[in-house]
This record gives structure tokens, C-alpha cells and sequence, in this order.
């Protein structure tokens, strides 16, 4: 194989929680894991709120994330109603979690559009997080399903650790993944330096959201799931190592 100088070496900047991270890791090619240097570097830490949540007049839930389905759990949601999500990961955890998968929509806007062709019961009671992009509440009761949404978990800012702050600083080209408009964000808010930055979006908002840092190319997953990320993100590093 060929041996790739390390100033040319991509580093991977893997931007989440560490199982999510090393799920990413793993789902790699082996010619891409051993040619490039991964590193660690949660943007945000997923924080689950403990208050009550109160389901008595709901009749359907939305999940757009895992993480609701996780923070819904902790906070023993007592009653398993039909709920209606956003990703395949997300209707695989609502099942674990023995929830009713009746909708999976690609996005919160094929979400919206399917349960406007089909009303779902109301109700509907969205778990989501503090930080948002849309309202998915307030949408459906705007097209006549009564609606209401509670938070459930916090996504924290965390600072870039040492090691990222040198990378960032150095000569290898970067690759980052980027799985939110929150993370997209906050990215641009921490990050310096002058090294080459490629971005890869999981879907056409979390692109918009990633104003900084000054992309050398900044590409859309192919679909808004990890099968298209990982397909996008290898496209890209090939390109890099070519």
C-alpha cells in the first residue's frame, strides 16, 4: 500500500458522542482507517433533563432524534404511544424502546409533509432538545393538527481539546463530519487556524449552518442518514489520498 507522507495524511476530526463516534469508526473502509489519523472531538455533550413529562392528553409523539427516545426513557415515560420520527436510527431506538413506529421520514420536512397527508392522533407531543432548527409543533398546528412540544435534553457547547486546537493549526487537510446545525454552529464559533478544512453535512440544513470555518470544499451527505455519510465522507477522503 502506498505510504502517505504525514503532512499530507488527512486527519478525521470525529465532531460526536464517543459510541457514536466509534460506530463512524468502525462502519470505515479498512484501506481508510489505516490511512488516516482520527481523532476525537465532541462539540456537544447531550445532557437529558429530568422533568416530568407530562403525556395525559397526548394522543401521538414525535422523535426527530435518538436522543429524545433516550431522554423520553430516562425520564420513565410510563405510556408507549404511537410516535411518528425523523431516521431510521431514530425509529430503530423508539422500537427498542417499545414505542409504535406508525411515520419514518427522511427530515423534519418529509415529517411534515406525511402527517399532513395523514394526520396522525392528537394530540402530538414533540420531545425534542433546547436547541432546534424549525418547530415541528407549532407547523402542525399551523396546518390544523393541534400539536405542543416539551424539551427533554440539552446539547452543551464544549470547548476544542488541545490536541484538535494543534491540528487545526497545522498542514494536514482536516475532514469533519457534521451531523447537526447546532454542532455546524458551534464549530464556527471555536475553530482557528489555517490548516485545509473539508467539510461533509448530513443533509442540506446542517450545510447552511456551517458558515465556518473557511471550507476548502464542503459537501452534502448523499442521504441524511450514516449509510450516506459514510458513502460521502469516503468519497471525499479518496479524492484527498489520490
Amino acid at each position: 500500500m502506498q505510504t502517505i507522507p504525514s503532512i499530507h495524511r488527512p486527519v478525521l476530526l470525529l465532531t460526536r458522542q464517543g459510541a457514536d463516534n466509534a460506530r463512524l469508526t468502525e462502519a470505515l473502509p479498512a484501506d481508510i482507517r489505516t490511512r488516516v489519523d482520527i481523532v476525537d472531538a465532541p462539540l456537544l455533550d447531550i445532557r437529558y433533563l429530568s422533568d416530568a413529562i407530562d403525556t395525559d392528553d397526548a394522543g401521538s409523539l414525535v422523535f426527530t432524534s435518538r436522543h429524545g427516545v433516550a431522554a423520553a426513557v430516562a425520564c420513565f415515560l410510563g405510556r408507549r404511544l404511537p410516535c411518528h420520527v425523523v431516521g431510521a436510527r431514530t425509529a430503530e431506538a423508539a422500537r427498542d424502546a417499545g414505542f409504535d413506529v406508525q411515520t419514518t421520514a427522511r427530515d423534519a420536512e418529509d415529517l411534515l409533509e406525511r402527517l399532513e397527508k395523514a394526520p396522525p392522533q392528537a394530540p402530538v407531543l414533540h420531545l425534542r432538545g433546547q436547541h432546534a432548527r424549525g418547530n415541528i409543533a407549532k407547523t402542525l398546528s399551523d396546518r390544523g393538527i393541534e400539536a405542543r412540544e416539551h424539551v427533554v435534553y440539552e446539547q452543551v457547547s464544549l470547548p476544542l481539546p488541545t490536541a484538535v486546537q494543534a491540528v487545526a493549526t497545522g498542514n494536514q487537510p482536516v475532514v469533519i463530519p457534521l451531523f447537526s446545525p447546532r454542532a455546524a454552529m458551534h464549530l464556527a464559533e471555536v475553530w482557528t487556524g489555517s490548516a485545509p478544512v473539508h467539510g461533509v453535512a448530513l443533509s442540506p440544513a446542517v450545510a447552511r449552518a456551517a458558515t465556518e470555518p473557511g471550507w476548502a470544499t464542503l459537501d452534502t451527505s448523499s442521504s441524511p442518514d450514516l449509510e450516506g455519510m459514510l458513502t460521502t465522507l469516503v468519497d471525499r477522503i479518496r479524492r484527498l489520498l489520490a
